[in-house]
């Protein structure tokens, strides 16, 4: 099972789903630092997401499997604008 290879995640996720996590006083969680994709503005940081969960646009097109092992999670469903940056690497690279 693929979750066995994420304990310490799948670990920090239970804390927060069981309001174990520290939270600031917005609720909000601190996330460890390894979690953090370094940036320089908002719309760099939507490159270096892309980029580091879809490294190789090419190999998804051989393997769906590899693209199914990958996703970025939109906390409020509203991934219209992410999916379209996600195709837009797709087109650019082919």
């Amino acid at each position: 099972m693929r979750a066995r290879e994420y304990l310490e995640f799948i670990d920090f996720l239970s804390r927060i789903g069981n309001e174990e996590e520290l939270t600031n006083a917005k609720g909000q969680v601190k996330l460890p630092d390894p979690m953090i994709i370094p940036h320089t503005n908002y719309g760099d940081l939507l490159e270096a997401l892309i980029s580091y969960v879809y490294p190789d646009m090419a190999l998804f097109e051989t393997s769906l499997f590899e693209m199914m092992k990958r996703s970025i999670l939109c906390p409020k469903n509203e991934c219209s604008y992410w999916h379209g940056l996600v195709q837009r690497e797709t087109c650019m690279d082919t």
